[in-house]
């Protein structure tokens, strides 16, 4: 599987934020989304 980078944006266009989504094979309940993730993916090394 492959992170996918998102972004989403304010309901005015003023802000926005990526976020990256790791799909799964079945379809999911719940879904969780890190904002800021790139912290995580790029200077900790975070296995995805």
């Amino acid at each position: 599987m492959r992170l996918e980078e998102h972004t989403i944006t304010s309901s005015t266009g003023e802000y926005s934020r990526d976020f990256w989504y790791l799909p799964s094979d079945q379809k999911p309940q719940k879904i969780c989304l890190f904002l800021d993730g790139e912290y995580y993916v790029n200077k900790m090394d975070a296995p995805a």
